[in-house]
Order: C-alpha cells, then structure tokens, then sequence
C-alpha cells in the first residue's frame, strides 16, 4: 500500500455541539443575571424614591408650618405697633369714622375700631367686628375668625384697640404648603407620573404595565406614586434582543460548524472504512497468493499425474461403455478442479497492464463474435451499440478477459434464454461500456458481486468478476453495478483514454 492512514479526528462533533450549547446557556443566565441586577436595581430605586417623596413632604410640611407661625408673627407685630399709633394719634385727637375708614383703607386692615372706658367706641366701617365687644384682658391678643386676623390691644387708660387685617396671605401660604400642592409640586419630577391623594374606588391598573405604583401613609392619608419604569422596561427588553441575538449567532454557527465537522468526521469514517478494508482484501490476497501457490505446488502435480493416468486407462484398457462413461466424468471433474486453480493463481497474482493502442468497439464485437454460438443455443439475443469509436491505452488481452468474463455471466444468468445489451459511449473524458441482461435475482446482494468466492451461481468459484474488478482498477477505471428494475442488472465499465499515464507500445 501506498496510501497512509487517516489521521485521527479527536475534536467531535458532539462536543463542538456541546461546547456551542454551553456557551448558549452562559450567554442565558449571564442575560438573566443582568435582568435579574435590573429588578433590583429597580426596587432600591422605588424605595428611595419613595422615602424621598416622603421626607420632601415631611420637610415641606414643616416648612409650612414654620412659615405660618413666621407670618402670625409678623402679622401680631404689625398689628401692635399700629394699634399702638392709633392709640397715639387718638390721644392727640380723637377719630372721626370718616378718618379710621381713610387709615384702615391706606394700610389695608379690614376694619379699625377705639373702644374706650364705659364701652365708647369709634368704628369704621361699620360692622366688620364679629361680635360686639371684643376686648380681652390681660394684654394683646392676636385671634382668627370670620376670615381675618382680630388683634385686640389694651389701651394704658383703659379699653383697648381692635384691628381686623385679611387672612388672605395665611391663605396663600397654607395653600402653597397644603399637602395637595406639595404632591402637585413633587408630581413634576421626572420618573413620577402619578402622585395623588388615594381616591377610593379608582382604578389605577389602567396607566399600564410600565407604571409601578407605591403607597405611603403621609399625615394620615393614603398617598399613591406611580413611578415610571419604560426606561427599566426598555433595558430589559434591550437585553433580551441582545440574548436573542447572540443566541441565534452562536447556535447559527455552532449548527453551521457542527455540520461541517460532522460532514468532516463522516468523511474519515469513510476513508477509515475505506482503508480497513483495502487493508483486509490486501492481507486477503496475499493469504491467497501463498495459498494459491501451495495448491500450485501440492495439487496441480498429483491432478497431472491423474489426469495422465485416465488417458492411459482410456487409451489401453479397453472399458466397455458404462465404465468410458465413468472415465469421462473424472475427467471433468478434474478439469474443473484445474479451472479453479487457474482461477486462484490469476486472482492471487498482481495484474501489470502492458498498454498499447486498443479499439473498444472492435475488441467487443470480438468478444460477442466469439460467444455467438453459445448465444444461439442458449437461445439469448444480442444487441449491440457501439458509440465510443476510438482508442484506449490498455492491456488489449486483459480487456479481453474482462469483457468476455462479464458477457459469459450475463449469459450464464439466463438459462431459459432472454437477452443482452451492450453499449459504448463517451463519457467524462473516457469510454463507458454497459452491459444490461435479466436474469438478476438478489437485489440486496448486489454490493458483493466483486468479493472474492461469492457467487449466484450452483457452480463458479465466485472469482469472476473479483478479477474484473482488478483488472479494471489496474487500468484507473472504475466497475459499477446498478439494478435497472426488477430482475434487470446493469454492468458500467469505465476506463480512461489515456490508461493514466500508461505507457503504449
């Protein structure tokens, strides 16, 4: 042998699979990891988001308050210096209404009134005091009702000063501090697109599945903050994209590679299969060669010395016809035993073509000329088609031997008569010859026509066409068998032009 042995391919594709399967898995849970970093991301955001919202509350509550208490301060000194004026300027000279109504519209107080000792009293205008007397003891007193501040300050000589002032700033602050404008106020930031006072019975599901919503208790109250989340939604998505794309590329070409290494490991099983068993037939033929030649050795001789010994008896004994009869049949016998050790030696021997110049369609109308009697007795038509008109560089009288062979069994195979097909051709740069007969019986045999000893027939060495098949690969050529339909056998000879650098003499 001339050929190497394949190399071994330990990367299979299983494993490649397997590894592209793996990584597929990595690429899974790496995506729900992120995914799962996400949604927990998301919950801290929530939760600080919603302790901001509370405190900002609470911090501008307070502030509310702190506000309020700064303005009834301001308000209370205001309204004691005034009263403190008015008690001044009164002194000097006492008001007329006309001149309290000028000085409380001047200084924007709802209404001004000097109570005296024994209930006297200026007023302007007329009856803005809630109730009559309204002078407390004990000091100033800074009261609301009715929508206005009631300041009440006494007076050395007795009585006091009322003031009434507008509560429409206190209004205005507890407005801006109330906890509907704080929650209005809050509401603008980006990721809140809900932040309200719960309204029983209201359907908060309906903003959709990117609103998270939270509850807080603030004063008492139930509070509801929808959050935003399409940016977290997004990502999320984002990521799945991104998993279903690289999953797609790696189980893409993971397949692709696998199917190439499978194709690639199916290819050296091939050849492997393909080396073990040219590596049998050779250690076959060679086991044959020694036996051939042992049979050579130890039988031929001793069937020589027979075979001499019956044409004595023949010739010199004189037997009567039953015992001629017997002779005669020995003497096949023999001569078949001699057949198949020819057989044997051709087999067991290389074959070495000698090329020379060869006319296919000649050599075959030759070969079919010369199996014509056996034809028409076995009652077998020929047909003959020759498409080839050309020349071969072959071994003329192994091309001989391999045509003859092939026409014999296609003859052979039909005892009750029927036909043969014969037919050459071009084809891929060489001459194709096809050989067509029933009378083919074991469909499922037909991948063992050219092992050595296999036969259909009741009698053959079963080495006929195992020789035609060394006979034809010595040439580079290549033999095929191809049932047609059923019971139809077709034999394809296919045989270079130029023998394949065969020398021609």
């Amino acid at each position: 042998m001339n050929k190497g042995r394949p190399a071994s391919k330990k990367w299979s594709w299983k494993i490649n699979l397997l590894a592209f399967g793996l990584v597929t898995v990595a690429v899974l849970l790496y995506s729900f990891g992120q995914v799962y970093y996400l949604r927990q991301t998301l919950k801290d955001h929530l939760r600080d988001s919603r302790e901001m919202v509370l405190a900002n509350v609470n911090r501008q509550t307070e502030l509310g308050s702190l506000a309020e208490d700064a303005l009834n301060d301001t308000i209370h000194l205001f309204l004691g210096n005034t009263a403190r004026f008015l008690n001044f300027l009164h002194d000097i000279e006492p008001f007329q209404d006309q001149e309290l109504a000028s000085f409380a519209d001047e200084n924007g107080l709802a209404g001004v009134a000097i109570v005296g000792v024994g209930q006297g009293r200026v007023s302007e205008p007329g009856g803005w005091l809630p109730r009559d007397n309204a002078c407390i003891a004990g000091g100033d007193m800074l009261s609301k009702e009715s929508g206005l501040f009631l300041f009440s300050w006494p007076r050395p000589q007795g009585g006091c000063v009322l003031i009434g002032y507008p509560d429409r700033r206190l209004q205005k602050v507890q407005e801006q501090f109330s906890l509907s404008s704080i929650l209005a106020f809050l509401s603008s930031a980006p990721e809140i697109v809900l932040l309200e006072v719960a309204h029983p019975g209201r359907d908060y599901t309906i903003l959709g599945p990117d609103v998270a919503l939270q509850t807080i208790d603030i004063q008492g109250q139930e509070v509801v903050i929808g959050f935003d989340t399409r940016r977290y939604q997004e990502r999320v998505r984002r990521i799945w994209q991104n998993f279903m794309l690289y999953a797609s590329f790696f189980a893409g070409f993971g397949l692709l590679l696998t199917f190439i290494l499978y194709r690639l490991q199916q290819q050296h099983i091939a050849e492997i299969t393909s080396y073990e068993r040219e590596l049998a037939r050779e250690q076959e033929d060679a086991s044959l060669g020694r036996a051939a030649a042992t049979i050579a050795h130890e039988v031929r001789n001793p069937l020589n010395a027979i075979g001499l010994g019956l044409q004595r008896i023949d010739l010199e004994a004189g037997l009567d016809g039953e015992h001629r009869a017997l002779l005669a049949a020995m003497g096949t016998a023999m001569t078949r035993t001699n057949t198949i050790i020819e057989g044997l030696l051709r087999y067991s021997r290389p074959i070495a073509p000698c090329y020379v110049s060869v006319e296919i369609d000649k050599l075959l109308a030759q070969q079919l000329l010369l199996r014509q009697p056996q034809c028409a007795r076995d009652n077998i038509r020929v047909d003959f088609s020759p498409g080839f008109h050309g020349q071969v560089a072959a071994d003329v009288d192994l091309l001989a031997q391999l045509f003859d062979n092939i026409i014999k069994n296609g003859i052979e195979a039909q005892p009750a008569g029927g036909w043969l097909t014969v037919v050459s051709s071009r084809q891929d740069g060489g001459v194709l010859v096809s050989f067509d007969n029933e009378g083919f019986g074991k469909s499922e045999d037909i991948g063992r026509l050219v092992e050595p000893y296999f036969t259909g027939k009741t009698r053959g060495s079963g080495l006929g066409l195992a020789v035609c098949a060394k006979i034809v690969e010595s040439h580079h050529g290549t033999l095929s068998f191809q049932e047609m339909r059923e019971g139809v056998l077709q034999v394809r000879v296919w045989l270079p032009v130029n023998g394949e650098g065969g020398q021609v003499r």
